[in-house]
């Protein structure tokens, strides 16, 4: 069930209507009920899975809450080896089976493993994360107390964010979850202007973005000429960012209209001007989640040398592209970022940008060289991300070293896309600000009028069928 879509809306009507017109003490195991509904709906043998692993992590939850502080670790370890467990048995498993075959073949041993195959369930690494954050939140002294069975249920299938994030904080959403959320939507002018600039990004930039460049160029790149191949980065760079960020915005809407805040998951990442501010403004709930209970546990940047605290940059960015798949392309692709960032970290030892402050002009003039070196160096490590195999990525990069530099398809089409990515991107708080001034204070008769306008120009403008979220796949 996808957001941008009728089904989505009525089902979302309904569920609205039905919430709020309930008594409060009757809404969270109201919500639990549409949580499992919603998932359901991906597949029904999902829900075994999530309400196996809820129990789990709710046992844990509670022997952890009343065990002695030095004991509660052990809880945790066991805790994150399940977790990692399910994670490697629905995402990873074939990965290291074909690792261990290749191994074998390579030390001259003919012993090939079967291969098992298991369906993969929707949002499996986003609600896993999820209920991490519970048991962290434990350990740390964030909780004094478990959660009750329904309360954490409801905290791990939270509907709006279960099928691609963003992840959600035990000490966020499950707090309010167990304080009954709001007595009302959360800024409901705002939420809609959201699920209108979410839609937006989705079904008309991203969608058309794909449609038009990136599919056809990246599905066989011998067939495309060196400039149109730039072109199809760039305009996949520019799909990822609305396709993703798009989903988080349409999220929170939701979340809000049933009164939860959720907290941004994009911050204008394409106008960093180094990887560093980069990673702390793109996927803001899993960069977060590395950094807190993986990169600073292993010691962070207090490290007693540069060497480590670089190993520790570079192991964190590979853990987060094994993340997103059990690929080699996804290790390059975060290997390639930890080593980007780990060169960064080298170069501000040198403290250079502050002797320029205090000239004007070669302050913006470094600051533009900055953003624009990490700008195309994050384009260009997305052909790793996009790609359907390594040797689809090789061909990638192969085409653009080419010397012909004809434009095979539409490069108006191109810049039209493109332009309406970087209007989102730039102007996108404004926009907001804007739409949602236009939807508060129209007349009440106008609304209704109003928000049909806004649904007809996304259908419009969008292209027939709406492709899925790319993050759903992780």
């Amino acid at each position: 069930m996808l957001y941008p879509t009728l089904e989505f809306a009525l089902f979302f009507i309904f569920i609205f209507a039905l919430y709020w017109l309930l008594k409060k003490r009757f809404r969270t195991k109201t919500l639990l009920i549409i949580n499992y509904f919603f998932y359901g709906f991906f597949d029904v043998r999902f829900l075994v899975l999530l309400f196996f692993y809820t129990c789990v992590v709710y046992l844990l939850g509670q022997k952890m809450a009343q065990a002695h502080k030095s004991h509660q670790k052990y809880y945790l370890y066991v805790g994150v080896f399940i977790s990692l467990s399910q994670l490697g048995i629905f995402k990873y498993l074939d990965f290291f089976r074909e690792l261990t075959d290749h191994l074998l073949t390579f030390l001259g041993v003919s012993w090939p493993m079967p291969a098992v195959e298991f369906i993969f369930p929707v949002g499996v690494s986003f609600f896993t994360f999820q209920a991490l954050t519970y048991l962290f939140a434990i350990a740390d002294g964030q909780r004094s107390q478990a959660a009750t069975f329904i309360n954490l249920a409801t905290f791990i299938s939270f509907f709006p964010s279960i099928s691609a994030g963003p992840i959600c904080r035990a000490k966020d959403l499950l707090t309010q979850i167990e304080q009954g959320g709001q007595d009302s939507p959360i800024k409901p002018y705002q939420a809609m202007s959201l699920l209108f600039i979410g839609a937006f990004k989705k079904v008309v930039v991203s969608s058309y973005l794909s449609t038009q460049w990136v599919q056809p160029v990246f599905n066989d790149p011998s067939h495309f000429s060196a400039s149109t191949i730039i072109c199809a980065v760039y305009a996949y760079t520019m799909q990822i960012y609305c396709d993703f960020s798009g989903y988080s915005d349409m999220t929170i809407a939701v979340a809000q209209l049933l009164g939860f805040g959720l907290k941004n998951n994009f911050e204008s990442p394409y106008l960093a001007t180094n990887l560093k501010i980069f990673w702390r403004r793109w996927h803001i709930s899993l960069s977060s989640f590395i950094r807190d209970y993986l990169y600073i546990r292993l010691g962070g940047s207090q490290q007693k040398t540069l060497f480590r605290t670089s190993l520790n940059l570079i192991f964190c960015m590979l853990a987060s592209g094994l993340w997103h798949g059990a690929h080699v392309r996804y290790l390059i692709w975060g290997g390639l970022h930890g080593l980007g960032v780990v060169i960064l970290s080298f170069y501000q030892k040198l403290n250079i940008y502050p002797r320029i402050q205090s000239y004007t002009w070669l302050q913006r003039s470094y600051l533009l060289i900055a953003w624009l070196l990490t700008f195309n160096y994050v384009a260009c490590l997305w052909i790793f991300f996009r790609a359907d195999s390594l040797a689809q990525a090789l061909s990638v990069i192969e085409g653009i070293t080419h010397t012909h530099w004809t434009m095979d398809l539409s490069f108006y089409k191109f810049m039209a896309g493109l332009l309406l990515g970087f209007v989102a991107l730039f102007l996108g708080p404004k926009i907001k600000d804007k739409l949602t001034q236009s939807i508060e204070y129209c007349p009440v008769l106008i609304k209704p009028v109003l928000v049909t306008v806004y649904v007809y120009i996304i259908i419009t403008l969008g292209p027939q069928g709406i492709p899925p979220f790319i993050y759903f796949q992780y």
